[in-house]
């Protein structure tokens, strides 16, 4: 008999992008699917979207909730799941046809817990991938932790992978906070045996403003706080890999005073964050030149950094953006 793969869609005021991200759903070459849809409080059309692809889709179940954020809304999904495997797809983002097929198959011939897919950044008008390797491999889940920190092939988001359900066992996303797949990942890939990592494209994040969780004013100092959870928990547990680890806190900083410097605000503590492993930076082969000339200024060229980030970087990115 078939797997069962449950895949949980969190659906938040996206009706101009819901269509198709389900449809791609709907449309896998695998077809043992456990489709949960969970309106997260919606206040546009998502919810009688979600309603009228139920009533087509005998696989598909929707949960209609009070709005209680990303998280919340993952945690139910997980505790209605009934497949073997789990996935986790963003209602503004889409996939390949074949993406959970290439991702069982993976996970099934190779033994393994965890299975993961290349994917691209969809922006206006180009798909970016981010991986152009050809090279297919087999992690343990120390060498899978320590390549999640490493600012390459994949990274700690909870799409575009496929999980065997009992690695999550009673490990939730966490409530009220930003960088919810930060605080978990590590946890749930040091349950892993073994890992699958396949560099073909098979997922689609969609670049734009607003959404399900990107759509908060507020600066987040919660990516600060999961990294170093993530740091310690390295430490403690695998301490050969504590390089990246400490890296991955440092960008963590680094994007959190990006985040001051648009707000016009200075915050000493994650200057000196950064500032504390600035040799470790330098010293290490793993994160790249431009990276570390970035860390560079940031820290002996504090001013200058702020001007360059506020004037050129911002501006840049915006117009890759998808308008809304």
């Amino acid at each position: 008999m078939e797997s069962l793969v449950s895949i949980i869609i969190p659906v938040y005021n996206v009706d101009k992008y819901l269509n198709k991200c389900i449809k791609s759903i709907v449309n896998q070459t695998y077809k043992n699917l456990d489709i949960i849809i969970v309106d997260d409080g919606s206040k546009d059309t998502s919810g009688k979207i979600c309603d009228e692809w139920a009533n087509k889709d005998n696989r598909i179940k929707v949960i209609h909730k009070k709005n209680g954020g990303l998280s919340d809304a993952r945690n139910v999904g997980i505790e209605n799941a009934k497949g073997n495997y789990i996935a986790f797809v963003d209602s503004d983002d889409f996939v390949e046809n074949d993406m959970i097929e290439v991702l069982l198959k993976g996970i099934k011939e190779n033994n393994c817990d965890i299975s993961i897919c290349g994917y691209y950044k969809t922006y206006r008008d180009k798909d970016e991938i981010i991986d152009n390797s050809k090279e297919i491999f087999i992690m343990n889940n120390i060498e899978a932790i320590d390549k999640m920190n490493m600012l390459g092939s994949y990274d700690v988001s909870a799409w575009g992978k496929l999980f065997n359900i009992n690695l999550i066992k009673d490990i939730r996303f966490p409530v009220g906070k930003l960088s919810e797949d930060w605080f978990v990942m590590y946890k749930i890939f040091y349950n892993a045996n073994k890992i699958y990592y396949n560099p073909n494209p098979k997922y689609h994040y969609v670049q734009r403003a607003g959404g399900i969780s990107k759509n908060n004013p507020r600066i987040n100092y919660d990516a600060i706080q999961a990294a170093k959870e993530c740091m310690e928990f390295i430490e403690k547990k695998c301490p050969n890999i504590i390089e990246n680890a400490i890296i991955i806190y440092c960008i963590a900083n680094m994007g959190v005073y990006n985040s001051c410097i648009l707000y016009n605000k200075e915050d000493k503590e994650v200057y000196s964050n950064i500032k504390k492993y600035i040799k470790t930076i330098l010293k290490s082969k793993n994160i790249p030149t431009k990276k570390k000339i970035q860390f560079w200024i940031l820290v002996r060229m504090k001013i200058v950094y702020r001007f360059i980030y506020k004037t050129y970087y911002i501006k840049i990115r915006q117009k890759k953006m998808v308008k809304q």
